[in-house]
């Protein structure tokens, strides 16, 4: 209904592009298993039927910052809702869907004490991020996709019967960096087929070369998510970035059958 409602009408029309800012609907861990590939259909989709001179043109969706729970002292309503699990498998669409780019924007909120978590005060700082590089991939104003865009997470490689993972990555600038500058990498959990995080298992992850980070763990590595904790703080939980400072988008990986 809401498609033939509000967006069929335009079908036809020639469109530069679409910035897609997800609401409160898909958040459950049931929708997250067909996330990416249900987004993935609808954006095709909507290129066969919008804009045929240019079918591909770039899609644009922006991940969801930081989500605080209330505060013990907190009086009145708190909107919270756990966004972490579908903000990391959303992170996994630019690898599937064609010139499609995430938006990161965890290092843009960091208020916990306002009440209403979705719609965060930091609307105009995204869009500034999705300007940046919406101009890096037009070539215009002199913007680098380092610029709009942190690292992007490209392959999983399994070493030692599985208990290690070489993570390689695009777009890392003069290479991967902290925000403490070391090379200790915060915000890997287990991650598996089956959309559940194992938060508890043990591992370290550690930038090794430029454009590698390496994962150890004490038991399989199937599956790796970055930053699927909801209030994961940014430069605490969560310190990943390029040379250009912008950081790594939540992000999941499976390892390859």
């Amino acid at each position: 209904f809401l498609y033939n409602q509000f967006m069929y009408p335009f079908e036809r029309y020639a469109l530069a592009g679409i910035i897609w800012y997800q609401g409160e609907s898909d958040l459950l861990q049931a929708n997250a298993r067909v996330y990416t590939e249900n987004f993935s259909a609808l954006m095709t989709y909507m290129r066969g039927t919008h804009n045929l001179v240019n079918k591909d043109f770039p899609v644009y969706y922006v991940e969801f910052p930081t989500i605080y729970q209330k505060p013990a002292n907190h009086v009145g309503d708190w909107h919270y809702m756990d966004v972490g699990v579908i903000r990391a498998v959303m992170g996994e669409i630019q690898r599937v869907l064609p010139n499609s780019h995430q938006i990161v924007s965890t290092d843009l909120w960091s208020d916990d004490t306002f009440f209403n978590n979705l719609p965060p005060n930091c609307k105009f700082e995204q869009s500034e991020r999705i300007a940046t590089l919406a101009a890096a991939i037009n070539g215009e104003a002199g913007k680098t996709v380092e610029q709009g865009n942190g690292p992007i997470l490209v392959s999983m490689e399994g070493l030692e019967g599985g208990k290690k993972a070489i993570l390689t990555y695009e777009n890392v600038g003069e290479g991967l960096m902290t925000t403490d500058g070391g090379n200790v990498v915060k915000g890997f959990h287990l991650y598996r087929k089956n959309v559940s995080l194992n938060p508890k298992a043990e591992l370290t992850a550690t930038i090794t070369a430029p454009n590698q980070i390496t994962i150890e763990s004490n038991t399989g590595i199937s599956g790796l998510a970055y930053n699927a904790i909801t209030d994961n703080v940014y430069g605490v939980d969560i310190n990943l970035c390029n040379s250009e400072g912008v950081p790594a988008g939540a992000t999941v990986i499976l390892k390859a059958e």
